[in-house]
């Protein structure tokens, strides 16, 4: 194999995919990346065994072949290289890396000793804009679980429907729903692992998804991924989504925002408990624990009876964040109850997308 490639499109291939290298593996294979040479392309491959990630360009090809490099001392070397070209040739399991006057030789692997990678079956097919599919992951991936990652929750749901798509997560404590108004054409329901979703920033074109039972694959011009499904049982979110929440808290974001992180200098450490007092033009916020207290109050605008309720002050923040309007607007039921919070957008400006999260409450004594 006998390459030249610019350095900041070589890094910017093995920055795809050296997140999905594991940190540590009893297969030492694992460690390393696998450079493919062939036609005008070169293409980067990194998998864990559960995930597979390709990243491609075009590229000089004097040469074709392949060769697995330690990913780590790979990718670390070319970061410190300058912003010039880069030959690599390979000779007898060894490859050889110029970028002007420094040369660095590095041991490699064949590629029959590389493991397989991941593959799906291109039949079963949609199609999404990179923007959807982003913005989809952006709004929701910060609630899945990141306790257990064997879990089901700690990735998130890709939910096909005839008439819309949609991305769900959870923690058990919150849930982001993100629903677009795309007609799919196609009915399924899978898991994928939150490693998947996070490399989805990658892409920068539109996406062709293939999936079959077990495999789903995300396809773009200069980016593969192929991850095994996540197998059991996504909680069944439509069922937990409250139908009679009557009550109506609408507030600014930025007041919102800036009251609950003066309450949480001063929250408990473990239950970040905030207590919210409404009342119909203002809404008070408390907090107290062995370092102080703090108590604050915002305009709002509340339709229902005086309330208090609980809640993780963190949470609170982690969800506000994510909605791009100007004021928030929680729909209530009662202290045990859960809220859904979702932008406040007049029904003439509502979009082809909705986006609801749902957050649970905590008990006050």
């Amino acid at each position: 194999m006998k390459i030249k490639i610019k350095k900041e499109n070589l890094e910017r291939l093995l920055s795809k995919v050296y997140p999905i290298l594991p940190g540590k593996s009893a297969m030492p294979a694992l460690t390393n990346v696998l450079l493919e040479a062939k036609g005008k392309e070169i293409s980067i491959s990194a998998t864990d065994l559960e995930t597979a990630i390709t990243s491609i360009d075009k590229i000089e090809v004097e040469a074709e072949g392949s060769i697995a490099l330690n990913g780590k001392d790979f990718y670390g070397m070319v970061r410190e290289l300058p912003n010039k070209d880069i030959e690599i040739s390979v000779d007898n399991l060894s490859a050889k890396i110029t970028c002007e006057k420094i040369k660095f030789n590095i041991q490699g692997m064949d590629k029959s000793d590389f493991p397989n990678l991941l593959s799906v079956k291109k039949q079963r097919k949609v199609t999404l804009p990179f923007e959807v599919l982003q913005k989809g992951v952006e709004k929701t991936l910060f609630a899945a679980s990141t306790g257990e990652i064997s879990s089901i929750i700690s990735g998130a749901l890709f939910d096909l429907q005839q008439e819309e798509f949609r991305i769900i997560a959870t923690d058990g404590h919150r849930m982001a729903i993100y629903k677009n108004k795309i007609k799919l054409g196609n009915i399924m329901r899978f898991v994928i692992s939150p490693k998947v979703w996070k490399e989805v920033a990658n892409f920068s074109s539109g996406v062709d998804i293939y999936f079959n039972e077990n495999t789903v694959g995300l396809f773009s011009e200069d980016t593969v991924i192929v991850s095994r499904i996540m197998e059991g049982e996504f909680p069944p979110y439509e069922a937990v989504i409250p139908k009679h929440n009557d009550k109506t808290l609408t507030v600014s974001k930025e007041e919102l925002n800036s009251a609950v992180k003066r309450a949480l200098v001063v929250a408990p450490d473990i239950s970040h408990l905030l207590k919210f007092k409404l009342s119909n033009e203002s809404v008070t916020i408390e907090a107290n624990s062995e370092r102080g207290e703090v108590k604050e109050e915002i305009p709002c605008k509340y339709k229902g009876d005086s309330m208090e309720i609980g809640y993780n002050g963190n949470y609170v923040l982690s969800v506000i964040n994510k909605l791009g309007t100007e004021n928030v607007k929680f729909l209530l039921k009662d202290p045990e109850a859960a809220a859904l919070i979702v932008p406040d957008i007049p029904k003439k400006e509502e979009k082809e997308e909705e986006l609801v999260y749902l957050l649970m409450p905590i008990k006050l004594i």
